[in-house]
C-alpha cells in the first residue's frame, strides 16, 4: 500500500545548498558516466548527468550528507522505525551492511518534466526537500508532496511524477524490500 506522510521529516536545505552541492560534484571526474552518457547520448558535467529540461541526477551518493543537512537523521529514523541501527549507513562513509533504508540518489528539476510510469524492483521512500511534487500513482491516485513529506511506494507499484516548479527530492531504497512499522 502507498503511503503518504506530511510533514515527515523538515530541513534547514535550501538552494544555495543545492547550487553549491550541484558546482562541487561538476567538478569531480567519472569516467564511468562519461562512457554511459557518450553511449546513450544526453549529457553530464563532472558527475552530474543532465537529462531533458534541466533534470539534474548527481552521481556523489557520499557528498550528500555533508552538503545536505538533514539526510543522516532521515536514514537513522527509517531505519530505527524497523528497528535497525546497527549500521553506519547514517554516516558520511562507505557502508555494506545489510540496513533496510539506503540512499539512492538525489534527484533536482528546474521544470515541470514528467517522469514517464514505471515501477522500482525494490520498496522505495521518496522526501520531498524543496518544491511541490504530484505522484500519479497505479493510474488512479495523485498525492501531493510539499516540503517534509514523504512517499513510501511498495515493490512494483506503477507511478509517474511531476514537479509544480523546481523541486529537490530523495530517492531513499529498501534492498531488504521490508516495511515500514
Amino acid at each position: 500500500k502507498v503511503l503518504p506522510f506530511e510533514q515527515y521529516h523538515n530541513s534547514e536545505i535550501t538552494w544555495e545548498n543545492v547550487a553549491k552541492f550541484l558546482y562541487s560534484e561538476s567538478l569531480i571526474s567519472n569516467e564511468i558516466l562519461k562512457d554511459r552518457i557518450l553511449n546513450q547520448g544526453g549529457a553530464f558535467r563532472g558527475n552530474v548527468e543532465i537529462q531533458s529540461g534541466l533534470w539534474f541526477a548527481p552521481q556523489g551518493r557520499k557528498s550528500v550528507f555533508s552538503h545536505f543537512p538533514g539526510v543522516a537523521e532521515l536514514l537513522y529514523k527509517l531505519n530505527k522505525s524497523v528497528d535497525n541501527t546497527n549500521c553506519g549507513y547514517y554516516e558520511d562513509k562507505p557502508c555494506n551492511c545489510n540496513s533496510d533504508w539506503h540512499l539512492q540518489g538525489i534527484r533536482i528539476s528546474m521544470t515541470d518534466r514528467v517522469t514517464g510510469y514505471h515501477a522500482d524492483t525494490v520498496d522505495a521512500i521518496f522526501w520531498q526537500i524543496l518544491g511541490t511534487s504530484l505522484w500519479e500513482v497505479d493510474q488512479k491516485e495523485t498525492y501531493e508532496l510539499n516540503p517534509g513529506d514523504i512517499i513510501y511506494l511498495p515493490t512494483e507499484t506503477e507511478h509517474k511524477v511531476w514537479g509544480v516548479g523546481p523541486r529537490l527530492g530523495l530517492i531513499i531504497d529498501n534492498l531488504n524490500t521490508k516495511y515500514l512499522k
